[in-house]
């Protein structure tokens, strides 16, 4: 789901603009694989590296020339391309309307979003789609009947257009921009069943999605990520940030070793977090049932996949959003290396295949 319609092309770019870094991965459709054909990052430092984020990084000429130099580097083969809003920006919510038609769900999804948009709805963009149908009982507190699931994403119109001022006048053309916490699920669950808890650590925050068959049922926000965590290593071991960086990106556990280990306010906030939606997902299912999925830069930090599966009692992978993509095996030690990190970007681009193939 997009807030604006993707173009039909022969390739597509996903771009991904964070608060650390862009990302982009070029990808193309060769009979039935979906393959790479070119990838690419450069990093967004900060003058104060610990701030949770920095302005002056985040404005769109800054972020225009970092872009603008990728894109010379890499010299893609094609100009359309996808890219996402901030989830801390975004609403992506999932709500139910009794049975109707598409057009009566289209005017009723203003009235929805009222309940979840704390300004005007003239400062947002709304997208909606229906993803599937429920049976209500009277046990529900509700009138028994069909039920209609639509995720709908709000998104401020002012990030919308900042993105578009980022693009403009560069040497590709964007026909898509989605939320970033979509595009995770087309990357890291795509169209998997089961119940998957997902969790984004990025520079500045971080996402936790609920996904069930390959729909988000919750998604949640918080204002922490690798960076404050790179702060709190930096201040409880009274070292550098630059320090702290390296250590958290090393092959030492900080988390457990009895020389090391500290507490780290921001995977706690994280782990309660992910206890409080497997408990609001889970109904008739159980732990046992759910696996919690972890992206983003931090998500190789040694020792947080078994930490997070402890503390909640759900097996805890490591994210490989490479695996639904066919690459040459030379460049195989560097998609290791790089991993979940790109899998806003991957997300993107394999949703623009899809789009690109219903044309």
């Amino acid at each position: 789901m997009s807030l604006f319609p993707f173009g039909k092309n022969t390739a597509v770019l996903g771009v991904d603009i964070g608060t650390s870094s862009i990302k982009i991965v070029e990808v193309t459709k060769k009979g039935e694989k979906t393959v790479v054909t070119n990838y690419g990052w450069v990093e967004l430092p900060a003058k104060d590296k610990r701030q949770s984020i920095a302005e002056e990084v985040y404005q769109p000429d800054h972020i225009k020339r970092n872009l603008e130099a990728l894109l010379s580097t890499m010299k893609p083969s094609t100009k359309s391309a996808a890219t996402a809003l901030p989830g801390l920006s975004s609403l992506v919510t999932l709500i139910e309307l009794p049975k109707m038609s598409e057009q009566e769900i289209n005017e009723a999804i203003p009235f929805e979003a009222q309940k979840y948009i704390p300004t005007s709805l003239d400062e947002v963009a709304l997208s909606w789609e229906i993803i599937g149908k429920r049976e209500s009982g009277a046990d529900e507190g509700m009138m028994s009947g069909e039920k209609t699931q639509v995720l709908m994403v709000a998104a401020p119109k002012k990030e919308v257009e900042r993105f578009e001022k980022i693009f403009d006048g560069l040497s590709i053309d964007v026909h898509s921009i989605e939320v970033e916490t979509i595009s995770l699920v087309h990357a890291l669950v795509g169209n998997d069943t089961g119940q998957f808890i997902v969790i984004d650590i990025g520079a500045r925050a971080t996402s936790i999605l609920l996904v069930e068959n390959g729909t988000i049922k919750i998604s949640r926000n918080i204002d922490v990520g690798g960076r404050e965590i790179s702060s709190t290593i930096a201040d409880n071991m009274n070292i550098s940030w630059d320090r702290a960086e390296s250590l958290k990106k090393s092959e030492k556990n900080i988390l457990s070793s009895r020389e090391t280990a500290i507490s780290l306010p921001s995977i706690v906030m994280t782990i309660a977090e992910v206890q409080r939606v497997s408990s609001a997902g889970m109904n008739e299912k159980r732990k046992e049932d759910m696996q919690v999925i972890l992206s983003g830069g931090t998500a190789r930090m040694v020792g947080l996949r078994e930490y997070i599966e402890t503390e909640t009692g759900i097996k805890t992978i490591i994210g490989n959003p490479w695996a639904r993509l066919h690459y040459e095996e030379k460049i195989a030690p560097y998609v290791e290396a790089i991993g979940p990190a790109f899998s806003v970007a991957i997300g993107l681009a394999l949703k623009g295949v899809k789009d690109m193939e219903k044309k």
